[in-house]
């Protein structure tokens, strides 16, 4: 983030004490670099005493003095009874009892038996349920066989590294047990080397799913029985008031279930195996910063050597590049004498023509990549190699009227946050691929969305995730892995893996430009609300959020935010005027949330989460279903719907939102359930997104953020998600779209009156014509008035205020009122506002006509049309879908995939056609 005189003094005094215990130059000089034009090196006067000759260059080839032994791959795998554990249960591998499988590493169980024919698809009809909870019975050796080269041995230093094992492994090399995992959220080292033997190795690691972990429960207090009560038998293992199960450090959606899906506990080493041989001087971490101080930027902060010699001090040269995405590279080196153990090296680059990242819709995300390289003598001992993006951050939390402010700035600019909350995008997540995961961020970035949030119910994601959020500009909220419980913070061994896991966490992600701030967790605070603040100890987390988890982030990631939890902010978390909010959905007894209104009454600084359930596509409930029949009554169908919905019996959100709005679902066909199922979802999603966008800047009620609740899907099912789990659009997904535009006409009810505004998220101004008015459903009037406006930069404008028209004025059935905007430099858009629901509107039978001019569709009708759509299952044929026609204005389409013939068979969703 930008910085004032004193931040930037007490930085550089906090430098200069690290440089001077470290033995190097202080005042954060240059690094030295080769002399290109003759490729003599440059000798250090004494080893304590570097020198620094920046240059343009590029790094030169070494000889490596390092080793990776790649053992992923090919593994075998053994199923023993679950109390076959340690040495005992390591004899009955060697003796060859249980059943033997082919395994794949990285991998899980239920993916190894999938492909031998041993399992279905958990995914799909009522499998995980009823057929695929077996694995947590057993324990699983998985082995693997290697010979380790000969030059391996003489390193140093000797690791084994698992990044990932689900959940509770028990590490044996050559016999003998190397060391203990219990959290799927860390990667492991382990110091082998003295276990290591000329010849053939074997390495043997047994896991299982953890539960046997669990400490006994007592009974739940009857508040707490009846919290159990109200989720099915399958979640069982929520226990209401102790939250045993908490001790597990594995995500609690896949051991637990959540609303969203059944549980499915995931067993296996989910991460890359290796050997690391490591000798001399390595890098231990790597942390620039980007500083912004009027045009310049530079990047600032420290690399940290270990010298892994026992006593003797080494001569090392570090060696920086950054490559700009334009332009010659950068090279600086620097001379050292290197202390035993780890010293921090301050680093300091100043970037000539500097290109800056922004989130999307503001600017581009232009990449640099960064090496930083170790030598001594001639050969090179270590590299590490990051891509950056140059962007400060920080959250403003300055006051108000009435609370205070809720904003990210990059760049020190505002950013209004437009996105969702990112959920696993499967039941296994090792089988989540990183084409998958560039598919949902590419639709999240043409969606508009600038922002996902991490949630802290899964996993902290993969680096394909980071990266595919870097180069889209979608900023990244991360939760760390904790959420809606009380976890066990006055136990020293907990705490232990809890430190372990956020160091990894920081150290792996915080070079990554998308990444915007570090949360404690998700509603684990909200949680505390009726503790005693004298007896925190009790409270189940004060010790994490508000001690070990800040002091961790500070330390090795100062300049990006801490927040405690979310939601937090105001004297209670949850607040309506400071913090961030989690909106209550529409309740089962209030029929008014059900209206385009939902979202109006919230004066949140920024809604980190809110939603809706709608069905999937017709082809997704397909696919899930398997090959039974497909009908609203089987229990597949309940088991793919979200359990939020079972939660209110008959009172289900999308059968009352159907009710209201367009029909009595007990009369629609299957599919017609889905389509309306569809629209109600996407039409509350849109409203709440305007409502809030409606407020940015709005010095009486600001607003600077809004996240559905949920972007995407663990499973196939009937859920909260703008983009199912078979990556096929939902009629939300395209409202969502359409509400989030960088600019973008409003219309809301305030106080009697009818009031336009636009809203413009991008850092240049526009001139726009503004036309609002009253309009006739089957087109015979039309009374607009035109306004000229130049859009602020980055702000808010308000355009028209007009009276709420009375039904005596004009019949509510069949008249509504819109707005719509054109201009240089951005797409046309509409708003509507409606007197009453779609089901009373007096409609006239839709008449939709088409023309094709150079890849744009153009859609017109006489008359108002709701929901016009192609049936395209869910994929991108036309750039927008499910869209409102208003009589007589055209409607102007892009055309992605053209269809045979140029046939574009749009429909619209009403009147309901029996």
């Amino acid at each position: 983030m930008n910085q004032d005189d004193s931040s930037i003094t007490s930085r550089r005094s906090f430098i200069r004490l690290a440089a001077a215990s470290a033995g190097v130059l202080t005042g954060l000089p240059a690094l030295a670099a080769e002399d290109e034009s003759t490729g003599a090196k440059r000798a250090a006067t004494s080893p304590s005493a570097p020198r620094n000759h920046p240059s343009v260059g590029r790094l030169q080839p070494k000889a490596t003095a390092y080793q990776t032994v790649d053992l992923s791959g090919e593994w075998s795998v053994t199923a023993l009874p679950i109390a076959a554990e340690g040495e005992a249960g390591y004899a009955m591998c060697l003796q060859g009892l249980g059943e033997h499988y082919p395994a794949q590493v990285p991998g899980e169980i239920h993916l190894d038996l999938m492909r031998l024919g041993r399992m279905e698809d958990p995914s799909l009809a009522d499998n995980a349920r009823a057929r695929c909870r077996w694995p947590e019975e057993h324990s699983w050796w998985y082995r693997k066989e290697f010979i380790v080269p000969d030059e391996f041995r003489a390193n140093y230093r000797q690791q084994l590294i698992l990044q990932g094992v689900d959940l509770y492994g028990q590490v044996f090399v050559n016999g003998t047990r190397a060391g203990m995992i219990k959290s799927a959220f860390v990667t492991t080292r382990l110091d082998v080397g003295r276990l290591l033997r000329d010849g053939l190795n074997v390495l043997v690691v047994r896991v299982t799913s953890g539960m046997e972990l669990i400490p006994p429960s007592p009974p739940p207090s009857p508040e707490g029985a009846a919290w159990v009560a109200s989720f099915e038998p399958i979640y069982s293992l929520r226990t209401g008031d102790t939250h045993e199960w908490a001790y597990l450090r594995k995500p609690d959606y896949n051991a637990y279930g959540t609303d969203m899906s059944d549980p499915l506990p995931n067993i296996g080493i989910t991460g890359r195996v290796y050997l690391e041989g490591r000798r001399l001087v390595v890098i231990d971490s790597v942390r620039l910063d980007t500083i912004i101080r009027g045009e310049a930027v530079s990047l600032e902060g420290e690399v940290i050597l270990d010298n892994l010699h026992p006593y003797s001090e080494l001569h090392a040269v570090l060696e920086l590049q950054l490559e700009p995405p334009n332009g010659p590279a950068i090279l600086e080196r620097r001379e050292l004498g290197v202390q035993v153990g780890r010293i921090a090296v301050p680093c300091l680059i100043t970037v000539p023509n500097p290109e800056l990242w922004w989130p999307n819709g503001m600017g581009e995300q232009p990449l640099y990549q960064l090496t930083a390289r170790v030598l001594c003598g001639d050969a090179e001992t270590d590299v590490h190699r990051q891509t950056i993006g140059l962007r400060t951050i920080e959250l403003d939390r300055s006051p108000i009227a009435d609370g205070s402010r809720f904003c990210f700035k990059v760049n020190g600019k505002d950013v209004f946050c437009k996105g969702g909350n990112w959920v696993p995008d499967d039941l296994i997540p090792a089988r989540s691929y990183a084409k998958r995961c560039k598919k949902l961020i590419a639709e999240a970035k043409n969606a508009h969305l600038n922002m996902l949030r991490v949630n802290g119910f899964g996993y902290y994601e993969s680096d394909a995730f980071y990266a595919a959020c870097d180069e889209a500009g979608i900023l990244v909220w991360q939760d760390f892995s904790f959420s809606d419980a009380k976890y066990p913070d006055q136990d020293a061994e907990f705490l232990g893996l809890i430190h372990q896991e956020v160091v990894d966490a920081i150290r792996r992600l915080r070079h990554h430009p998308s990444l915007v701030l570090w949360c404690g967790s998700s509603e684990c605070t909200w949680g505390m609300i009726k503790c005693d603040p004298r007896t925190t100890e009790v409270c189940g987390g004060v010790r994490i959020y508000n001690e070990l988890l800040p002091d961790v982030c500070h330390e090795l990631d100062p300049l990006r935010p801490y927040w405690p939890s979310s939601p937090f902010g105001g004297p209670e978390p949850n607040s309506s005027v400071s913090g961030d909010t989690h909106m209550i959905l529409p309740d089962k007894n209030v029929t008014e949330e059900y209206w385009q209104s939902f979202g109006d009454s919230c004066k949140s600084r920024f809604i980190s989460e809110f939603g809706v359930l709608g069905p999937p596509n017709m082809a997704s409930v397909r696919q899930y279903f398997g090959p039974g029949e497909l009908t609203r009554e089987s229990p597949i169908w309940a088991i793919h719907t979200n359990g939020f919905d079972k939660l209110r019996g008959k009172a289900s959100m999308i059968a009352e939102g159907i009710r209201y709005h367009y029909g009595d679902p007990e009369n629609f066909s299957l599919a017609q359930f889905v389509l309306y199922g569809q629209m109600f979802q996407a039409l509350l999603h849109g409203s709440f997104v305007e409502a809030s966008r409606f407020r940015k800047n709005d010095s009486a009620a600001d607003c600077q953020g809004v996240l559905v609740w949920s972007y995407n899907d663990i499973w196939g099912e009937i859920g909260w998600s703008l983009i199912d789990y078979y990556l096929r659009r939902k009629a939300s997904y395209y409202w969502f779209r359409r509400a989030s535009a960088p600019v973008k006409v409003l219309v809301r009810s305030r106080d009697g009156h009818l009031v336009t505004r636009v809203v413009n998220d991008m850092l240049k101004g526009y001139k726009a014509t503004v036309r609002c008015g009253w309009v006739r459903l089957d087109g015979s009037a039309q009374e607009w008035q035109e306004h000229s406006v130049t859009l602020p930069v980055n702000g808010m404008i308000e355009v028209a205020r007009v009276p709420l028209a009375s039904p005596a004025e004009r019949d509510p059935r069949e008249w509504i009122y819109a707005a719509t905007i054109s201009g240089s430099g951005f797409p046309q858009d509409q708003a509507l506002w409606l007197l009453v629901p779609h089901r009373d509107l007096v409609l006239s039978k839709p008449v939709i006509s088409t023309e094709i001019r150079k890849g744009i569709l153009e859609i017109s009708s006489p008359v108002y049309c709701h929901g016009v759509h192609l049936e395209d299952e869910g994929h991108e044929v036309l750039v927008d879908n499910y869209f409102d026609l208003l009589p007589g204005i055209p409607y102007r389409v892009p055309i992605t995939a053209p269809t045979a013939g140029d046939i574009y068979p749009l429909t619209a969703a009403i009147p309901i056609i029996s």
